[in-house]
């Protein structure tokens, strides 16, 4: 009756796309649904040098040396009856993590007050980003999310070449 998305995991109630045998929820789980499939004829070690050589590049914010990783923080913006939260992620060095999470600090002591919600909230959340920005470091090993950020860049890449070669093809 209900299907899982083969892509994210969600509930599909009505519609959906198939392929390959399986539903996913739309063209964005779709995308996604391929570049995972395309990534999975890729031996695990070229992966890992793939990771590895992200991790060791220079920061594309800054230019600055790595290593480089995904790093995160959250904005909240409340307006009288509205809040919305807003979770940023970033492919950057530690230097520039520090900058985006102070930022995001200050940007919630500014915007952040003007809801009963978000005043709630904020008392949480600008702790957290400046705590955060205080304890960033480089890493020292690549995280997860780059992992998965390295393995979706590479199956774009795979499908952009196939698609190229379908192209020339015809």
């Amino acid at each position: 009756m209900f299907n899982k998305c083969a892509a994210c995991g969600t509930i599909i109630v009505m519609n959906g796309v198939d392929v390959d045998g399986r539903k996913v929820c739309g063209e964005d789980c779709l995308q996604s649904y391929r570049q995972n499939a395309a990534v999975e004829l890729v031996p695990a070690d070229a992966i890992e040098a793939a990771v590895q050589e992200a991790f060791l590049s220079k920061c594309p914010t800054c230019g600055g040396d790595g290593p480089i990783d995904v790093y995160t923080a959250t904005k909240l913006t409340g307006m009288v009856l509205v809040l919305q939260v807003e979770k940023t992620a970033k492919l950057c060095c530690a230097r520039c993590a520090r900058k985006m999470r102070f930022g995001a600090a200050g940007y919630c002591a500014l915007a952040g007050w003007w809801s009963p919600r978000s005043a709630v909230m904020n008392i949480f959340v600008i702790p957290m980003n400046l705590v955060r920005a205080m304890f960033t470091r480089p890493p020292a090993q690549p995280s997860a999310m780059l992992r998965e950020v390295v393995r979706a860049e590479m199956g774009q890449a795979l499908l952009n070449a196939r698609q190229t070669e379908m192209v020339g093809r015809n």
